[in-house]
């Protein structure tokens, strides 16, 4: 008696059946012992050699926005002991003791909402034009975006009055990195923090018609 018996199929591992493409043939001819030279070492390797270190570059970031108060208000915050713009926690101090305006020479801690910190020395604080200048000398986050040897920024804040009333302020950051990102300013974000604080601290906003409609778009 003939029996018949279904065929069963078994998966065979490290045979494939299917035909190499052109790419894998020329590595596998590549690679062929009969075919190995001094020169295809060397082509091999090539391809392994790291990529040329890039050079150290310039990097400049500007914003510029308008708040509807008073340029010597906004100037008398930004460089108070609550300066615009930063966190809760800030230590203003010389070296001979703590104060609480920036001057040229003074040391700025800030702590903010997170782990994050930072700290600048004031290199400029001219109130005739209203402008301040610091160096970063500190930062938590900065090299973890930059990598190691970018340098930390200096940052100046530019104020200058509008003819409505209101101020318009010049934003600027100054450093060197071998990469060519750029930190997320955003004008729109910083003039709603400095409209949000400046009100927060019981000034108005200038009376004007076009300052009063750029308050609330600040705002919303």
């Amino acid at each position: 008696m003939l029996c018949y018996y279904p065929a069963m199929a078994y998966p065979v591992y490290g045979i494939s059946c299917r035909p190499k493409n052109k790419q894998e043939q020329e590595v596998d001819d590549f690679l062929e012992p009969s075919r190995w030279t001094s020169e295809n070492a060397r082509q091999l390797y090539a391809d392994r050699r790291p990529l040329p270190e890039r050079e150290v570059q310039a990097c400049f970031a500007a914003e510029e926005f308008e708040l509807a108060f008073k340029r010597a208000d906004v100037f008398h915050e930004l460089i108070g002991a609550h300066c615009l713009g930063t966190g809760a926690s800030i230590k203003m101090s010389t070296a001979d003791s703590v104060t609480d305006r920036l001057a040229v020479g003074v040391t700025r801690t800030v702590h903010g909402a997170s782990t994050s910190s930072s700290v600048v020395t004031v290199c400029e604080v001219d109130s005739e034009v209203s402008r301040v200048t610091w160096e970063e000398t500190s930062s938590s986050a900065w090299h973890s975006k930059f990598g190691p040897d970018a340098s930390l920024p200096t940052v100046s804040f530019s104020l200058s009055d509008r003819k409505d009333g209101g101020t318009s302020v010049i934003f600027t950051m100054n450093w060197t990195a071998k990469t060519d990102y750029r930190p997320p300013v955003s004008g729109t974000d910083m003039r709603r923090k400095f409209h949000e604080q400046m009100e927060e601290r019981g000034y108005s906003v200038v009376d004007r018609c076009s300052v009063a409609e750029l308050s609330v778009a600040a705002a919303a």
